[in-house]
């Protein structure tokens, strides 16, 4: 009898233990097929969607540990405190050239923001709560509290019409904007070169009659009293933004935290706000810098092709020393909305290592423990001269015909289960997601006001199988079992007992 017809033979005869390496065989081939597409399912997707958010390159400073040993400190004739980085870093002076390098769209830098006082109404938060509640407008779990907050009146009142500067070099540019969570709505945005400019919400525009053209001032405030000090800050307003999504606002969000209460403004306010605040204090007086240093920018560029021809010609620009900053991408905006996809991605590529790698565990635990109940049926087989050769290859077509059977089910099935448990997996992600696009956050340490992408709501993805996953699965897959079975086969010969021989 040949090897083929008794690996039939033992396939057709031993049913229980052959449909139960077919459901083995089915469910780790159907896995790893529906991984596959899932992860390339997911991959299509990302790719497809990334070209349509902007791109750019991040540039940061890397913090020195000896950077006080490249700082000039000295006293100028007004009695101010200097301070200049002794360092070929990115300077102000140097974004023209910056922004005429081909393909470079846009330019934004990271600055210092700025909460004053400018006596507008803003759209109302905890400060308006707060004074609200003291004059006994409504009662509160806090009713004991009142007498004690009642000394913070003071602050309240002035807080109420507190807004938010951000200064900018061109407000069109900032991730807020770039991302679709503002849109300007009348006038122009904040330009390069722009000195006392502004942009403002149409919420704020609204409530105070204001239009491109008009006057806002700010003044800081004392922050226990309220008491308003230092001259005054006056920018021109030159355009107006409205906010695309609906900001979660509590009684304990702050005015100048809300969104719709911020100011887009040419740089300037936060030398202006530092400087009376030093004098209010009596602490040193820090000079103006005259070579403005830019820590941390993103360039914006229109193509992510060009993202490496860009960087390149970044590097070629020898007025900075590069040296002293990390280049990166910027993907935050497309990372953040997609953020499902690429946890349906990572999920799935888990799922396949998972299952490549237990495959070979479990099924050589299977072919373990079934040749030790074959020991006799091979002694039998030795007895007759059958080959261990012989008896490795009927092992070995045995295990072939049962998961070629199994794999070809896995391959009808993959389609519809991938659709099920992809889609199903993107439908629960997408279930935690805000129904807003968007969200306001802050800056750990700094406070720095930011406004992120959220996770879009997951579509139905487009899982195909091709010859390729096929032929991959089936190439794991027979490899795998092919090794389970001699690893198998050669201990259970290495176990077995030596006959003694009798004289």
């Amino acid at each position: 009898m040949g090897v083929w017809k008794r690996a039939c033979l033992y396939v057709t005869r031993k049913w229980v233990r052959s449909i139960l390496l077919f459901v083995v065989f089915l469910v780790m081939e159907l896995f790893l097929l529906t991984g596959l597409m899932m992860r390339e399912g997911a991959k299509k997707a990302v790719d497809d969607t990334r070209h349509t958010f902007t791109t750019g390159l991040t540039i940061d400073w890397i913090m020195m540990p000896n950077a006080y040993d490249f700082l000039d400190e000295h006293i100028n004739e007004k009695g101010e405190l200097v301070m200049k980085i002794k360092l070929p870093f990115v300077k102000k002076e140097h974004i023209k050239e910056l922004l005429a390098i081909d393909g470079v769209t846009g330019f934004y830098a990271k600055t210092q923001q700025v909460e004053a006082y400018t006596g507008l109404t803003v759209k109302p938060g905890h400060h308006a709560w707060l004074l609200d509640f003291l004059d006994g407008k409504y009662s509160e779990e806090y009713e004991g509290e009142r007498e004690s907050l009642e000394e913070f009146r003071g602050s309240s009142e002035t807080e109420a019409h507190y807004n938010r500067f951000i200064p900018v070099y061109d407000s069109e540019w900032h991730p807020a904007f770039v991302n679709g969570a503002l849109e300007l709505v009348e006038g122009r945005h904040v330009r390069l070169g722009d000195e006392g400019k502004a942009v403002i919400s149409d919420v704020v525009a609204q409530a105070n009659g204001l239009k491109p053209g008009d006057k806002v001032k700010a003044q800081n405030s004392d922050i226990f009293t309220g008491e308003l000090y230092g001259s005054i800050y006056e920018t021109e307003i030159v355009g107006i933004y409205h906010v695309n999504f609906e900001q979660e606002i509590t009684k304990w969000t702050y005015e100048d935290d809300i969104l719709a209460n911020t100011l887009f403004c040419a740089p300037g306010i936060e030398y202006w706000s530092r400087y009376e605040n030093q004098i209010y204090t009596g602490a040193d007086i820090i000079a103006e810098e005259s070579e403005y240093n830019i820590g941390s920018m993103v360039l914006f560029v229109e193509d992510p092709m060009l993202l490496d021809s860009v960087k390149e010609k970044l590097l070629a620009f020898d007025a900075v020393d590069w040296k002293y900053y990390n280049i990166g991408s910027y993907d935050k905006d497309y990372k953040d909305a997609l953020k499902p996809l690429f946890t349906v991605k990572k999920l799935s590529g888990v799922l396949i290592a998972v299952i490549t790698s237990g495959a070979l565990v479990i099924l050589f635990l299977i072919f373990t423990m079934w040749m030790r109940s074959r020991r006799y049926e091979m002694d039998i087989f030795s007895s007759v001269g059958i080959t261990k050769k012989n008896m490795l290859l009927q092992c070995m077509l045995e295990c072939f015909c049962i998961g070629l059977l199994a794999f070809l089910a896995a391959v009808l099935l993959a389609g519809p289960v991938s659709e099920m448990m992809g889609n199903g997996l993107q439908a629960y992600l997408s279930s935690k997601s805000s129904p807003d696009a968007y969200e306001v956050t802050f800056q750990q340490g700094t406070q720095a006001l930011e406004v992120d992408r959220l996770p879009a709501k997951g579509g139905h993805l487009a899982y195909e199988i091709t010859p390729g996953k096929i032929i991959a699965v089936f190439l794991v897959m027979a490899q795998t079992s092919a090794v389970s079975v001699c690893i198998a086969f050669l201990r259970m010969f290495q176990a077995r007992p030596h006959r003694q021989r009798h004289n």
